[in-house]
């Protein structure tokens, strides 16, 4: 069936007719969606614009030949269970949800203005998360630009994957932290690319009291490139406190390039110990902490009340704990003596 003008009203599920025929939404037509079900089409080529009343499934393949606006008022949700094809651009807005269980494999750049996403299947291009709008889901979306919208991985919680992730204006990037479990019991962004936060807004939600230690890994940045820019207010090693919990901030956790968060807790009891001189004869010491934690290495040259100890350098634990210091002045002394805290 072709439809040309005007606006069609589907208010059943099966009222495009038989499923295999597919049908032909013009340019000039609104496809109003009114029904609560699954819509009973298997092919659907939209030209026009889709509207959302009540809530909606549609199982089919979607043909997007050109930019096509899908619209869902407050309450309103659409789930796109099938493959969305063509050299078109889907436009999720308005107030209302749409969720992608199947694959949008559209050349053309998904854009959300003023609405939720959720992506639980495939978005294979690019996407751009406008003003008010929020992206959340468990599935895989290409290259990510955040304009005005907001990051919400997982689903309760979750782990959402990415392309290149670019932050150019506001942008919260909200995270569940419910227990030490990824994925399970707290959000990640999984990023494959590079990742430019550009004073994005780090926002937690807390439903549990995490012990001193427990490391949370919030964006997991593939590869060896370095996170551009920080969170908002938030430095390498700053405190942010939620529901007085403090968590130290990092962008050179897990692997080294990752943003995690870290509760402080002290160190365990010291191991450090010299572990021999390096190709300059200067001391070299090791201990082991917390993981992607930092540690402060101090000296002083007797140990007579008051002792004093004096910060000499300044060092970050890698992923299994394990940091490493070297004196430059110890050829200087004829003695000294060394601890290590943990600020």
């Amino acid at each position: 069936m072709q439809f040309l003008n005007g606006i069609l009203i589907v208010g059943h599920s099966s009222a495009l007719g038989q499923p295999g025929g597919g049908t032909f939404i013009g340019a000039g037509v609104t496809l109003r969606l009114g029904h609560t079900g699954t819509l009973a089409e298997n092919f659907l080529s939209i030209t026009g614009s889709v509207a959302v009343v009540g809530t909606n499934t549609v199982a089919g393949q979607i043909q997007l030949p050109g930019t096509t606006s899908f619209v869902a008022g407050n309450g309103n949700r659409l789930t796109l269970a099938g493959v969305l094809t063509g050299a078109g651009s889907p436009l999720f807005q308005s107030g209302g949800s749409f969720v992608l269980t199947g694959t949008n494999a559209c050349a053309g750049q998904t854009t959300v203005l003023g609405t939720t996403l959720l992506v639980h299947g495939r978005n294979v291009a690019g996407l751009l998360l406008g003003n008010a709008s929020v992206l959340g889901g468990t599935g895989l979306v290409g290259p990510l630009v955040v304009n005005g919208g907001a990051i919400a991985p997982g689903a309760s919680p979750g782990v959402l994957s990415s392309g290149d992730v670019s932050v150019i204006g506001v942008a919260p990037f909200r995270f569940e932290l419910n227990g030490p479990a990824v994925g399970t019991e707290y959000d990640q962004l999984n990023v494959t690319g590079t990742v430019a936060l550009n004073n994005a807004l780090l926002r937690l939600t807390l439903g549990f009291t995490p012990p001193g230690g427990t490391v949370f890994t919030l964006i997991n940045n593939d590869g060896a490139d370095a996170v551009s820019g920080t969170f908002a207010g938030l430095p390498e090693g700053a405190i942010l406190t939620t529901n007085g919990v403090d968590f130290r901030v990092s962008y050179l956790g897990g692997t080294g390039n990752d943003v995690t968060l870290t509760v402080p807790g002290g160190a365990p009891p010291s191991t450090i110990q010299f572990s021999g001189l390096n190709s300059n004869g200067l001391f070299t010491l090791t201990g082991a902490g917390f993981s992607n934690a930092p540690y402060v290495l101090e000296a002083t040259t007797h140990l007579n009340a008051p002792i004093p100890w004096q910060p000499i350098s300044t060092n970050t634990s890698d992923a299994s704990g394990v940091y490493q210091f070297i004196d430059s002045a110890s050829t200087n002394f004829p003695i000294r003596f060394y601890r290590v805290q943990s600020p």
